[in-house]
């Protein structure tokens, strides 16, 4: 016991265990005192029982409780421990989870704050390219690092920099570009406009604007003028580059006080992806051009009005020549009187062909239509020229539709269309060749084709054909003076109609002539204009 007393001692470490440790300790060593009283021989202090029933065993209980008080300190000291073992550990818990939450509140933070550093830079980037995307150029990203993204950065700013003053370069371009363009559309006389693609007007010339009523933002159907619409509808659909020269009939206006001739044409602006991206007007002033036309057509008219009267007298009295009404003539002077006579009524002919040209210009070759049966004007036609033909051995064909309808014509007008179209047909063909004419009813109109077998007509020359004096380079000197197809022309066109050639290069021309039947000349408006 005194043993462990002693061990106990020595691990002593609580404040009040030192003194219940000595008290026991003093229990122990009187207890020890006792027994060995109780075991002398004889006995002291009386005899063994008394000694243990007086005095041990009250000093057991001492002991015992002395013990027992021992064992309670220590075990509450454990308790006490325990309890403060188990605080310690809940507070370390919860400052482990602290610490832990604030170092991951300040990771978060770090990666946050961290991210933004590094991305904004980035976003700033974006947002200037988006913006440089829909064309504002006027931005710049601040650089805040001089890593590969402040380079990239500062590159960045460079090009849009370069962007900003080469648009800067551009718009002057463009402005001193647009000025040149207006001065020199306001100074010219012709008009010109520039429509978009759905009608509306973008600009116009001074001409334009006052000859036409054209002003940017107004629409082209809204213009007095509806053909002007047409005009630049078709040549949208157009796959022509320039279209409406040829195809408009010459326009009069009246501008500044004076007297203007106008021919419109248009022209499709396509861009890179064959996109019609605009619609160019151009109304070219042709006033100066019609004026001296109209002098030529005067001067001519008079100098073949002059002619036609000398011609004739010259005509008469080669006539009474060759008759012999002023003595008898040698073979020589018949010769002469002969080759003069053929060369007088060439020029005749040419003065009056001149006359008709005149009077078609002037309006005065009015046409006296009515009902007319073609097959048998058709067939008149050819006999007219068929002597010719059987002299050049060409012979001439009839190919007409049965049942053909009556036409809306003036039969001596038509005379000179069909005659001149079958006689060079019958002048270009060769020997043995042939001239064929046929004729097949439409629903309005009578298709006439007059067909030779001839060298045909080169493509460059079919553009100018009916031109007022063309000849081709294969005309001899005695085929006239390019006046048969033009006013040929002009009455076709007359009646309503038209005439086109197919030149038929090699194989033999071809001309097809468009006639008005007698039934459609009211739906197609030409019993007034007769």
């Amino acid at each position: 016991a005194l043993a462990g007393i002693a061990e106990c001692r020595q691990n002593n470490t609580l404040p009040h265990e030192t003194h219940r440790i000595q008290e026991l300790s003093a229990a122990f060593r009187d207890y020890d005192a006792r027994v060995a009283m109780a075991l002398a021989d004889p006995p002291q202090l009386g005899t063994a029982d008394d000694i243990y029933m007086n005095e041990i065993e009250p000093l057991i209980t001492t002991i015992q409780g002395l013990a027992d008080s021992l064992q309670e300190l220590n075990q509450n000291a454990i308790v006490e421990q325990h309890d403060a073992a188990t605080r310690r550990a809940s507070s370390a818990k919860w400052q482990t989870v602290g610490v832990l939450g604030i170092a991951l509140i300040l990771a978060f933070a770090a990666i946050y704050f961290s991210g933004r550093w590094l991305l904004l830079p980035i976003i700033h980037l974006t947002h200037a390219a988006e913006e440089v995307r829909t064309g504002n150029f006027d931005v710049s990203v601040p650089v805040s690092s001089d890593d590969e993204l402040g380079v990239l950065i500062r590159t960045f700013n460079e090009m849009t920099a370069r962007i900003r003053k080469f648009q800067r370069t551009q718009k002057a371009r463009l402005l001193k570009s647009d000025t040149a363009t207006r001065k020199i559309m306001d100074n010219l006389s012709d008009a010109v406009a520039l429509v978009t693609p759905d009608g509306e007007v973008e600009s116009v010339s001074r001409v334009a604007a006052e000859v036409f009523g054209m002003a940017p933002s107004v629409r082209l159907d809204q213009l007095e003028d509806p053909w002007i619409a047409d005009l630049a509808e078709r040549a949208v659909l157009s796959e022509e580059t320039e279209f409406g020269e040829g195809k408009y009939e010459v326009v009069q206006s009246f501008f500044d006080g004076e007297e203007h001739f106008y021919v419109p044409s248009a022209a499709a602006i396509h861009n890179d992806e064959d996109q019609v991206i605009g619609i160019l007007l151009l109304f070219r002033d042709i006033t100066d051009l019609q004026m001296q036309q109209e002098l030529k057509q005067d001067a001519i008219a008079t100098v073949s009005h002059q002619l036609k009267t000398p011609l004739t007298s010259i005509q008469m009295a080669l006539h009474m020549l060759r008759g012999g009404k002023f003595g008898t003539l040698g073979e020589k002077q018949r010769e002469l009187l002969d080759t003069a006579s053929e060369e007088s009524d060439r020029l005749l002919r040419m003065v009056l062909s001149l006359l008709d040209t005149s009077r078609i210009k002037s309006g005065r070759g009015m046409l006296e239509c009515g009902n007319a049966c073609l097959d048998s004007l058709l067939a008149s036609f050819a006999d007219a020229v068929r002597s010719e033909a059987e002299a050049r051995s060409v012979a001439v064909h009839l190919d007409i539709e049965n049942g053909l309808p009556e036409v809306w014509v003036d039969p001596s007008r038509l005379e000179h269309v069909f005659n001149n179209l079958i006689s060079n047909g019958v002048r270009y063909s060769p020997n043995g060749g042939e001239v064929r004419i046929s004729a097949q009813a439409g629903t309005e109109w009578v298709q006439v084709q007059v067909r030779d077998s001839g060298p045909g007509v080169a493509e460059a020359e079919c553009k100018h054909i009916f031109d007022q004096f063309y000849r081709g380079p294969g005309s001899d000197t005695v085929s006239g003076a390019g006046l048969g197809l033009y006013i040929a022309k002009q009455i076709v066109e007359a009646h309503g109609g038209c005439i086109e050639v197919d030149g038929g290069l090699g194989r033999g021309a071809c001309f097809t002539v468009w006639l008005p039947r007698a039934d459609a000349a009211a739906r197609l408006g030409l019993l007034e204009e007769a």
